[in-house]
């Protein structure tokens, strides 16, 4: 049961993550920021795993925050993703 609620999770995750993107390019910033508020910022940890949808969703977020010339909150986030990055990098360019 536990794990079928996790990949409900994950689904409804990466839908959001979808939904915001088709809200981008239709250039609707401030839909995207709303679907955002959706998603719940202190339990990434569980989905950084999937290091490709997490990029995306920080990288699509400070875009939104850019082009709603909410400057400040754009420059923190992508902030928090570089640093995420530079703080992984190791594990990401390991080959296998």
């Amino acid at each position: 049961m536990n794990k079928k609620n996790d990949v409900l999770s994950y689904l409804g995750y990466f839908s959001l993550i979808g939904l915001m993107r088709v809200q981008i390019y239709n250039s609707n910033y401030e839909k995207a920021l709303q679907i955002i508020e959706l998603i719940d910022f202190d339990s990434l940890y569980e989905y950084s795993k999937a290091v490709p949808s997490y990029l995306t969703l920080f990288y699509y977020t400070g875009f939104s925050y850019l082009m709603t010339k909410k400057y400040k909150e754009a420059v923190k986030t992508f902030e928090a993703i570089l640093v995420f990055f530079n703080k992984y990098k190791t594990f990401m360019t390991k080959s296998f």
